[in-house]
């Protein structure tokens, strides 16, 4: 038995628990709960490591990352070329049932009823009339629905379609048209809308369908714009976590409770499929355009594999990435998202790794077993349980993989800085206390390749818009960028000994407890997290300073032995909300290195600082 005495107390306290309710990132999402099959163990492969000067890059290299943006109507990075991929409302409650129409009646827009609209397996309208009965008077969806200035190009762009109805096209003038197609102008600014006023008129089921808006210069067939590629190409990684869809990544429940989504014979064929209408919402975009874009960018790909996800599912994404992910890429799989994360929507994902490991492993919660000296509390549980099923889910790829196994890199993930001898998160994660002593298994420490944070610098004196005595100095945006360098570099105000110590030295307990197994620490996600008002939305975050921002943060990562850092956002547009009211968190939270595709390094000081590092490391 390989037994490890631990004490529960401490781990969380008020403060704790305010700081990471503050520092999560956004998203949004459905409850759910259900229960967890029975553990089947999967084929077993020792993990394998690249040997020094092999093939592939190591973890351990510094390099950074990508986490790229997601797909939605309102993205201002011009990742893909069809543009009705993209379709939908920024605010609609995208479940995995939704659609990403909406219908209208004399005028008035029914945007909580879509579920009403009659659709095809891809989710294109079949027929006019509702399930309802009702005949509305059409089905509109959007397509550039940013509110960002010079955010989308101009020029011409190609509609094309097969079936029969009738198509309107809104903010965009048709200058040519003939049987499936259309050719619009367009100037660049506002939403384009697109609307069906009748479809399958003879009701002979020759639907309007496969309604394709692609970008000035699209070549057929060609997925991505030429220009995002471009934009991603520099980066070692990406991580599309948010690309990924909340439904896998958190585990929310479908509309029967369950996860058949995840889980079951069929679930693998209720994936999101390339035919699918739309590659955004909860189900997120198919494996195969994230794997397409680590290839067309020369990327590693870190894979966020569904929290909820059965063996079965498991084995097929796994023989789906090794068929189609290029012999030179990288595959770093971590499962779910943040399970540390008290805030919304990561709290969903908390929940079904509780009942999961209440199921693994029953009556232990609350227990005092012999290898504790205090009950066993939740978090023990949910982290020992990520714990076991990452290890579960590394070997299964491994074994699928084969001789290509030392291209799997399996990471688990902890919280920033949660790794000294008074507040010992992250040591859960790595010992998994409950599996290890449970199932007399080995430390889960020695069965990865990597451990994770997200390297975010924020104000510690900030909880929400609150910013308590001795926050970073509002009194100009240079102010708070020399006080938030200070706290990267871990000096003045912010030293060692200090109330809040720098952000240096966080970084430092977390490389020293991975390296106590050998371990590279490397970031998940990082960047700045000024939040909160407009005066960091809007004076701070545009700054020419936030130059130095990031190169002092890229600076301390490489000083402290940190490895890859992925950094976020990608290309995302700033926050929008009415005047004279404070923005909110989502209103306010840290959009993109760009906010759009074509701003310059020269616009975006951020981007530049980020780009230098990169070229530096040539």
């Amino acid at each position: 038995m390989n037994t490890l005495k631990f004490s529960a107390s401490g781990v969380f306290n008020a403060a704790i628990l305010s700081f990471m309710l503050t520092t999560g990132l956004s998203g949004c999402g459905g409850s759910g709960s259900g229960e967890e099959p029975t553990p089947v163990p999967p084929p077993v492969a020792p993990p394998v490591s690249n040997p020094p000067g092999g093939e592939y890059r190591g973890l351990d290299e510094f390099s950074i990352g990508n986490a790229v943006a997601p797909i939605n109507s309102w993205m201002t990075a011009w990742t893909l070329n069809d543009l009705v991929k993209t379709t939908g409302f920024e605010n609609d409650d995208l479940s995995a049932e939704t659609t990403y129409w909406h219908y209208t009646i004399d005028g008035t827009w029914y945007m909580e009823d879509s579920a009403q609209i009659v659709t095809d397996e891809a989710g294109w309208p079949v027929q006019m009339n509702l399930q309802n009965g009702t005949r509305p008077s059409s089905f509109v969806t959007v397509v550039l629905g940013g509110d960002t200035a010079n955010a989308y190009a101009s020029g011409e762009y190609q509609l094309t379609y097969e079936g029969e109805g009738s198509l309107i096209v809104s903010n965009a003038e048709v200058i040519a048209e003939s049987s499936g197609s259309m050719t619009l102008r367009y100037d660049g600014e506002g939403a384009i809308y697109l609307e069906i006023t009748d479809t399958d008129p003879l009701a002979n089921g020759n639907y309007l369908r496969n309604i394709a808006l692609t970008r000035p210069g699209a070549l057929s067939g060609e997925r991505f714009h030429t220009d995002y590629i471009d934009y991603a190409t520099p980066f070692s990684t990406i991580r599309p976590l948010h690309m990924s869809g909340e439904e896998p990544v958190y585990a929310l429940a479908d509309a029967q409770g369950g996860y058949s989504y995840y889980q079951g014979d069929d679930a693998w064929e209720k994936r999101k499929q390339l035919t699918d209408a739309g590659w955004g919402g909860a189900m997120g975009a198919p494996y195969e355009v994230m794997i397409d874009l680590a290839n067309q960018s020369a990327s590693d790909l870190w894979l966020n594999l569904p929290l909820a996800a059965d063996d079965a599912y498991l084995t097929q994404l796994a023989q789906l990435v090794l068929a189609e992910l290029d012999d030179d890429r990288q595959l770093i799989i971590e499962l779910g998202n943040e399970l540390w994360n008290w805030s919304y929507p990561y709290a969903l994902g908390r929940e079904y790794a509780y009942q999961a490991a209440q199921q693994r492993w029953p009556g232990v919660a609350g227990s005092i077993p012999h290898y504790a000296e205090d009950p066993i509390d939740e978090n023990t549980m949910i982290f020992s349980w990520q714990a076991a099923r990452t290890i579960e889910a590394g070997n299964l790829f491994k074994a699928v993989w084969g001789d290509q196994a030392e291209r799997v890199k399996v990471v688990l993930a902890g919280q920033f800085g949660a790794s000294t001898p008074e507040w010992n998160l992250n040591r859960l994660i790595l010992e998994a206390p409950v599996y290890v002593n449970e199932e007399n298994a080995e430390l889960p420490a020695n069965q990865i390749d990597a451990f994770a944070v997200g390297a975010y610098v924020n104000d510690p004196y900030q909880e929400g818009a609150q910013v308590l005595p001795g926050g970073f100095d509002r009194s100009s945006p240079e102010a708070f960028i020399t006080d938030a360098i200070n706290y990267i570099n871990g000096v003045e105000q912010f030293g060692e000994t200090a109330q809040e110590p720098g952000m240096r030295y966080s970084v430092r307990s977390d490389v020293a407890l991975a390296s106590e197994y050998n371990l590279p620490l490397i970031a998940y996600e990082g960047g700045h997290h000024f939040i909160g008002s407009r005066f960091t939305r809007d004076e701070v975050v545009p700054n020419a300073m936030m130059y130095e921002v990031y190169q002092a943060l890229f600076t301390m990562w490489q000083e402290e032995g940190a490895g890859l850092f992925v950094h976020l956002h990608g290309i995302i547009q700033r926050g929008q909300n009415e005047e004279g009211v404070e923005p909110g968190y989502f209103e306010s939270e840290n959009f993109g290195i760009k906010e759009t595709q074509q701003q310059t390094e020269n616009e975006a000081p951020r981007y530049r600082a980020v780009m230098d590092v990169i070229r530096s490391l040539e």
